[in-house]
């Protein structure tokens, strides 16, 4: 026993003394410091910065005639690592949040949605082809809703304009619910 505590008492001082060795008298914490996070660079955000401003969206639904406007604004968010999406349509008495980001392993354009009607969902694209990018995921509805398979096709028309059109998928075809366009 006076062994083993003589032991550790020696670990003890050669703890000490090698704190003392490196300009400080406190112990080593037994735990690695934690990085402290480091503002990211938007550089990676370069496929849906184009995004990022005020837009105003004046959308119809062709199947219904039913017609809205929705503002909608994008802002970086999350030290630059992400960018967030929000918008009102009073119309509709509908709010959404979305979150835009770049899926690292990937390299998908990867977009998460909510609205104040409790649905939410995630689309994802390869990327830009050309002035054309396509969401592609699933929606899911609120109570017993379901879950739909969704897309969005984004042209851009110019810096300052683009088109969406959101299609649900039913029974093999895709149908048109809302075409949009966007300005700043």
């Amino acid at each position: 026993m006076i062994r083993a505590a003589g032991g550790a008492a020696a670990v003890l001082v050669l703890l000490v003394a090698c704190s003392a060795s490196k300009g400080s008298s406190s112990m080593p914490s037994p735990v690695p410091a934690v990085p402290q996070p480091q503002p990211q660079s938007q550089a990676h955000l370069a496929p849906i910065a184009y995004f990022v401003g005020a837009w105003t969206a004046d959308a119809k639904n062709p199947a219904t005639g039913q017609a809205f406007t929705l503002s909608y604004t994008i802002t970086p968010s999350v030290d630059g690592a992400w960018l967030d999406g929000a918008g009102r349509a009073e119309e509709l008495g509908i709010t959404v949040s979305d979150r835009w980001g770049i899926d690292g392993p990937t390299g998908d354009i990867v977009r998460v949605m909510f609205d104040s009607s409790g649905l939410w969902g995630v689309v994802r694209s390869k990327g830009w082809d050309g002035d054309r990018l396509v969401l592609e995921g699933d929606a899911n509805a609120p109570g017993d809703g379901g879950v739909v398979r969704v897309r969005e096709t984004i042209t851009k028309v110019s810096a300052t304009e683009f088109g969406a059109v959101w299609e649900s998928l039913a029974d093999g075809a895709w149908t048109v619910y809302s075409i949009e366009r966007l300005t700043r």
